[in-house]
Formats: C-alpha cells, structure tokens, sequence
C-alpha cells in the first residue's frame, strides 16, 4: 500500500493533534475525496458484476436448499 500524498496533511509544518477541524486545505480535500467516493459508489450500482454475483448467490442458495439444509 502506498502512502496518498495528495492529502495536505503529508508534511505538514503546522499538523498538530485535532488540526483537522480547522484547515481549510485538509477540509478542501476532504470535500472532493467524499465526492470521489458518493460517485463511485453511485457508478458501481447496477454493474453486470453485482448481477452475475446475485444470480451467484441464488443459485447457491437454491443448491443449499435442494440437498436439505435450510
């Protein structure tokens, strides 16, 4: 894993404990990753992905079934 150095707080002179709740720059960049991420989690709705793995989990679930074991 690799560390994000995007985040204004990587180097920081003045980073101090609870500096998060006042820096314009961390609260910026806070701003747009919350963004990035509502659409991404929006994008991935709806994917042929989490369709076949629906349809994985019915199928296993009618297979659990049929050998007896509710």
């Amino acid at each position: 894993m690799t560390r994000d150095t995007s985040n204004p707080c990587y180097g920081c002179p003045d980073r101090a404990v609870g500096c998060h709740g006042q820096c314009p720059d961390y609260q910026a960049w806070a701003a747009v990753k919350a963004q990035e991420r509502k659409d991404r989690l929006l994008m991935g709705r709806g994917e042929p992905e989490q369709k076949m793995r629906s349809d994985y989990i019915r199928q296993a679930e009618k297979q659990h079934k049929r050998k007896g074991r509710f």
